[in-house]
């Protein structure tokens, strides 16, 4: 099975401390994200005030995680897969008229 994640788990699986479903799913290499949540983590690790939810939770760990997660950003591991946007938007908008 595939999952795609968000910034918040992008952000953990970056940092080193994924959930124990996101390692299961690392290790059999289904683990995807979003160019919108990519993005969205860029911004608040590059420039968050630490004070939102996605760069609150960087401003809360040591150094070296952030230089870590900095890293990664700048070169995605091969672990994390990006789906395309035409894949991602066609999927989508139906959940959001929906209400989902």
């Amino acid at each position: 099975m595939a999952v795609v994640i968000d910034d918040r788990l992008l952000l953990d699986v970056l940092a080193g401390r994924p959930s124990a479903q996101v390692a299961e799913e690392l290790a059999q290499g289904g683990v995807f994200t979003t160019s919108a949540w990519y993005y969205r983590l860029g911004r608040a690790v590059f420039g968050g005030s630490g004070a939102g939810a996605l760069s609150g939770r960087l401003a809360a760990v040591d150094p070296p995680v952030v230089d870590r997660v900095r890293a990664a950003l700048a070169d995605l591991p091969a672990s994390v897969a990006l789906l395309h946007p035409r894949v991602v938007v066609p999927s989508c908008s139906p959940c959001v008229s929906a209400g989902i």
